[in-house]
């Protein structure tokens, strides 16, 4: 049984089953797609992604109810190099420019260019980043 305390879990279905890597399909939702007004509210949303799981473990066919889960804390690390270490880096470059130009624009736009280096790094170190985000998959009992 999967302790849910430190764990992010999402109820999928297998739609792709490989020797060593499953393809699964998750329904994400928003935190407010719970509200009772979720119909009539437009910002309320729901969007269904395809997750590729490396499984070693058990053997899955397409069709499958599954529980796919990934430690709390790996979200925590998503987060940070999502959005919260580029937040910083915007904001202290904004700053620091704004404080040696005093000129308003120059220091937005060089703001938002130093963005660039940062998310070409993401992109070209994808694959080891990849690596220490691992989800799990466990079959669903029913």
């Amino acid at each position: 049984m999967l302790k849910s305390s430190k764990l992010i879990l999402h109820n999928g279905k297998v739609v792709e089953a490989h020797d060593d890597t499953v393809k699964v399909m998750i329904q994400s939702a928003s935190a407010c797609s719970s509200c009772h007004s979720k119909d009539a509210c437009p910002v309320s949303e729901t969007e269904q992604k395809v997750i590729e799981i490396k499984n070693t473990t058990e053997s899955f066919s397409p069709g499958d109810d599954v529980i796919v889960y990934f430690e709390q804390a790996i979200g925590f690390h998503a987060l940070f190099l999502g959005y919260l270490f580029p937040f910083i880096i915007l904001f202290s470059v904004l700053l620091i420019s704004f404080s040696l130009t005093g000129k308003e624009l120059v220091s937005g736009i060089l703001a938002l260019f130093v963005l660039l280096p940062y998310y070409l790094g993401l992109y070209l170190f994808r694959d080891k980043i990849k690596k220490s985000f691992l989800f799990k998959i466990v079959k669903k009992d029913i």
